[in-house]
């Protein structure tokens, strides 16, 4: 083969790994849904447990986190997340909540006491889908649970991990 051969195959290949790479996105998140990106790894048995109440009776999930009401999308997330880090453990497990911003996009942050990032993002997930199980939140847009860093971030996003 010669040298120019050799060149046009390279391209060729270097080519099709670009387009790899540009279609390469996260999974469509659907409105009704939340996403989590979390990494790789196991969770806390504490975590675990939370979300097989979740599954299994989000009613009492809700309950045990003293969840009465809630709402629809960030707004119903931040009304379910006021009311379960009323109750002692949360209160240890997570800090404040403050609003940011990327581009036109909003999304809440939470801040973490005893849990990491991504446990806290976990065991926020469970609480989430246990209130839209048991009926105190729904959402008409995409929802994610994201780490970034060292932080948690929820916000609206097509696309899972978008944020950054």
């Amino acid at each position: 083969m010669n040298e120019q051969k050799v060149r046009k195959y390279i391209r060729i290949i270097l080519e099709e790994e670009e387009k790899k790479k540009k279609s390469k996105g996260g999974k469509d998140i659907k409105p009704g849904e939340i996403g989590l990106s979390v990494g790789r790894g196991g969770f806390t048995k504490a975590v675990a447990d939370a979300g097989a109440l979740a599954k299994k009776n989000p009613g009492q999930l809700m309950k045990n986190l003293g969840v009465k009401g809630g709402g629809n999308g960030l707004e119903g997330v931040l009304a379910v997340w006021k009311q379960a880090v009323k109750q002692d453990t949360m209160a240890k497990a997570y800090g404040g909540v403050g609003i940011v911003t990327k581009g036109t996009r909003k999304g809440l942050s939470i801040g973490l006491g005893g849990l990491n990032a991504r446990n806290g993002a976990k065991f926020l997930h469970h609480t989430l889908k246990g209130a839209m199980s048991a009926g105190l939140l729904s959402s008409d847009v995409p929802l994610q649970i994201q780490v970034i860093g060292s932080d948690v971030i929820v916000h609206t996003g097509s696309k899972k991990g978008d944020w950054e």
